[in-house]
């Protein structure tokens, strides 16, 4: 290791990151932290808890997970994701590693009863939790009447992903969900306390943005992606569950404040959601799987990186990644990547769902910093590329999402998102249009609309509001506002379609809208 004298961090090495501890009892550095109750089953005799077990290296730290109603005692290097513990450290092999991306399914667990990926989860972040893994459902001569249904109805297929579908179709039970095939189809697809410490302890990033020393982590189903990519390469991870930043609630003025580490999965299922900001709601819920949803967080679909192919492979160049080094994309494989907002430097397309729709809502983000706290737009948040496409916020060191506002909803709007996409689950916008429109007398009285998929940022488009506001609600004007949305529009060889597409994703998004 080499420490970098203007940072004062060490380099991590190649797929991972340093095991080091902060300076503060407060702020607790998730790669060396020693949690409070770590040793609460310890000296315990005739007890359910299992004896300490785990790498003996240095770093590794104690922590206890219960397990299939057993108290697991062990030791783990502060890098092991929650799935390699339960395999390696606990020899439960049932649970199995697929893709390591999030995108199988094959590794999901219950955690306090919901379903995760538990290849994108730290071990370290569910010290005292409840972890269910499919050993823990039933027994060869007693089997959970799930795994018995998968027996009657052969539906083992090879076996290898089917007990990560098991642990699914159990979740799904407790789960919101659709009355048809289709809903079920979908749902089936794929220790810090104090946050001033927290923000003093990634002050000491050189940046907030693309190599970044440290990095907050919430649900991580970005963030540990991309560290297993060798994309990112943090020297210190900060696990903020801990601070009280989950709440969903009204504001005084009749709007809503949605905090930071509120999962995608209660926000779209929350009533006042469902009621009055449905085009939130609908969003989240074509964003992703039901497992990502239930770890990912506000702030970390706020802060969701590109999916471009170059950006994600670090033996290909990419400006964005690694700046001055190029774009290949323009020349080469672009067909799911902006038409929006691009320069020379980087065509990359903003992936988010939820994103989208709070453009449309007019949400306000708020950050707490080393300056102080401050409301920043959605739409002033994220950058467009131009000249330097590694900053995508306006994040400075040191940064804390703490929640997000929306404003109160007007009465009458009509909320519509759609999502145009290769397949009709887990798979990202090629074009997306969140609508939220007023009419009164046949006329469209107020809108704010959004694209999504297209743009290196989510795409407010004043341009079609204003070629809506006063006009007839009917096909002709959306039809019309639809081209001034995309009339910038600047496709690349394989991407041209995406301008039609999301001509036609926006106006029937507004025909949808106009007959609710």
């Amino acid at each position: 290791m080499r420490d970098d004298p203007q940072s004062g961090l060490s380099k991590p090495t190649r797929r991972a990151f340093l095991v080091t501890a902060g300076g503060t009892a407060a702020a607790t550095v998730i790669a060396a932290c020693v949690p409070a109750h770590a040793n609460s089953t310890a000296g315990q005799s005739g007890s359910a808890a299992a004896s300490a077990d785990g790498p003996n290296i240095e770093g590794a730290v104690p922590i206890t997970l219960r397990i299939n109603g057993q108290d697991r005692q062990l030791r783990v290097d502060p890098r092991t994701t929650l799935l390699d513990c339960i395999r390696e450290t606990v020899a439960l092999t049932g649970t199995k590693k697929g893709c390591d991306h999030g995108q199988c399914g094959a590794c999901t667990v219950h955690v306090n009863g919901r379903r995760v990926n538990s290849c994108l989860s730290l071990a370290l972040m569910h010290d005292g939790e409840e972890i269910t893994t499919i050993e823990g459902l039933g027994t060869p001569d007693a089997l959970h009447p799930m795994q018995a249904a998968f027996v009657v109805c052969d539906g083992y297929q090879c076996g290898y992903c089917t007990s990560g579908q098991i642990m699914s179709a159990v979740a799904l039970l407790k789960e919101p969900c659709g009355p048809d095939d289709a809903a079920v189809k979908e749902l089936m697809s794929g220790n810090i306390r104090d946050s001033a410490a927290a923000i003093a302890t990634a002050a000491r990033s050189k940046t907030a943005q693309q190599g970044a020393d440290v990095r907050f982590v919430a649900g991580g189903t970005t963030l540990l992606d991309l560290m297993k990519l060798n994309v990112e390469t943090p020297a210190r991870v900060l696990d903020i569950n801990r601070l009280p930043l989950d709440k969903i609630e009204a504001t005084p003025d009749g709007g809503l404040k949605i905090g930071a580490t509120a999962r995608n999965s209660d926000l779209a299922h929350h009533p006042t959601v469902q009621r009055d900001y449905a085009v939130l709601s609908q969003a989240i819920l074509n964003g992703a799987s039901a497992q990502l949803r239930n770890m990912a967080t506000t702030a970390g679909n706020l802060l969701q990186r590109t999916r471009c192919m170059y950006f994600r492979d670090t033996a290909m160049p990419c400006n964005k990644r690694e700046p001055g080094t190029g774009c290949p994309a323009i020349t080469g494989s672009n067909r799911t990547l902006a038409v929006l907002g691009t320069s020379e430097h980087c065509i990359a397309t903003n992936p988010s769902d939820m994103c989208v729709a709070m453009a449309a809502l007019e949400a306000t983000i708020h950050v707490q910093g080393p300056k102080g706290p401050r409301a920043v737009p959605i739409g002033d948040f994220h950058l467009l590329p131009g000249n330097t496409p590694d900053r995508e916020t306006v994040l400075e060191p040191g940064d804390l999402i703490t929640h997000v506002t929306l404003p109160p909803p007007i009465a009458g709007s009509k909320q519509v998102y759609l999502k145009l996409r290769d397949r009709a689950s887990y798979e990202f916008a090629l074009a997306s249009a969140a609508v939220v429109i007023t009419v009164a007398g046949g006329n469209v009285t107020r809108a704010r609309i959004a694209l999504g998929g297209v743009g290196t940022k989510p795409w407010r488009s004043p341009e079609a509001e204003a070629g809506l506001v006063g006009r007839p609600a009917n096909e002709a004007n959306f039809r019309k506002a639809a081209e001034a949305a995309l009339r910038d529009a600047k496709p690349q060889s394989e991407n041209r379609f995406k301008i039609e597409l999301a001509r036609r994703c926006l106006t029937h998004a507004l025909q949808m809208a106009a007959r609710s």
